[in-house]
């Protein structure tokens, strides 16, 4: 921040301190290796009230990257569960690491009931240090300090706060790591600033791109309705046309039937046909028809009734009667009695007999 007469007081503060950063003892290098990083354990519970229920807890907690963890390691309030059956909340006493990388503490937290445990504990450690062979282990990490419980760690930590060449040394050293890291923050919010104008011209694209969307689907929405209205229009108009295919299929079937009906009637036409010529021949053979009337036939005159040829009613063939002698050859004739009254007694003579021809009125053609 600049002063009234125009200094950075900032940049002369961070100038004054990385001086005296230099001036002071130089601190070792960090851990970095897995070992001393974050790490949570799964384990089983084995609740007072006879429950065991699965948990997990922290065993390693990195002060540095996570000082909310490391508030509770020095609180206590760590591993805390709760049982899920009678609801009573305890504490998972097992061994913690407390790793503080700004003030290289690098602390194995035991129990109080581990007593008796720490040879088996530091062995361990040294089994994940040596297991972890790529990065490199400072001295505060080879010779780890080793407390029991919460208090042990306090006066540990309580003590090395009282160390006045270290503690002056690790605040100068952070003190010039805060000014890296305003460097830092404030290069981030110049890009952040960027990337902001960046999301702005992004926002309004994209609200853009929603406007042309929706515009889009209006238009779709109102195709879909043109759609449909064509499409109830060719469903009425398919149904119109299979009502009138129904039509003409049932009027193609009444026309079969007539055309049957007069093929039947043109077959029975033919056949009257055939039995009319039939007789027409029949007739031409028999020669001429004589029509007399149904009189009693005097006795033995060797007349007799024949049946005609032609169901006529009132109409017989008599048998041909001798003629007399004549030059001509002699001629075939038939003899018709016509169905008439019986002629009364009185008449004194019977009237000559009728020679009808083919074409009479009592022959049908």
């Amino acid at each position: 921040m600049p002063s009234p007469d125009g200094h950075d007081l900032r940049a002369e503060r961070g100038g004054g301190r990385r001086d005296s950063a230099a001036a002071a003892p130089a601190l070792p290098q960090p851990y970095t290796g897995q070992a001393g990083q974050t790490r949570l354990e799964a384990v089983h519970y084995s609740c007072p009230c006879g429950a065991v229920f699965p948990a997990r807890v922290h065993r390693v907690v990195n002060a540095t990257r996570d000082p909310g963890l490391g508030a509770r390691v020095r609180t206590g309030t760590l591993n805390q569960v709760v049982c899920p059956e009678c609801a009573r909340a305890a504490e998972i006493s097992v061994s913690v690491i407390y790793h503080d990388q700004d003030e290289r503490r690098f602390i194995l937290v035991l129990p109080e009931s581990a007593r008796t445990r720490e040879m088996w504990e530091r062995a361990e450690l040294w089994r994940l240090l040596a297991e972890d062979a790529a990065a490199f282990v400072p001295d505060y990490v080879r010779s780890p300090e080793v407390v029991y419980g919460r208090d042990g760690l306090l006066k540990a930590l309580e003590g090395a706060a009282g160390a006045p060449p270290v503690a002056a040394a690790a605040l100068l050293a952070r003190e010039a790591l805060l000014e890296d890291r305003v460097r830092e923050l404030d290069e981030r919010e110049a890009a952040l600033a960027g990337r902001e104008g960046a999301l702005a011209v992004q926002k309004r694209e994209i609200a853009d791109g929603r406007a042309e969307i929706a515009r889009h689907r209006k238009e779709g929405d109102v195709r879909a309705e043109e759609a449909a209205k064509r499409e109830r229009t060719l469903l009425r108009r398919e149904e119109a046309q299979a009502r009138r295919e129904a039509e003409t299929n049932e009027r193609e079937a009444r026309l079969r039937d007539r055309e049957t009906r007069l093929a039947e009637r043109e077959l029975e036409q033919s056949a009257r046909e055939a039995q009319l010529r039939e007789r027409e021949q029949e007739l031409e053979h028999t020669g001429p028809v004589v029509k007399l009337p149904l009189a009693p036939m005097p006795a033995g005159s060797g007349a007799t009734i024949a049946p005609s040829p032609v169901p006529l009613a009132g109409v017989v063939r008599a048998a041909p009667v001798a003629a007399a002698p004549v030059e001509e050859p002699p001629r075939r004739t038939t003899l018709v009695m016509a169905a008439v009254a019986p002629v009364p007694p009185a008449a004194p003579a019977t009237p000559e007999p009728e020679v009808a021809t083919g074409d009479s009125a009592g022959v049908p053609e």
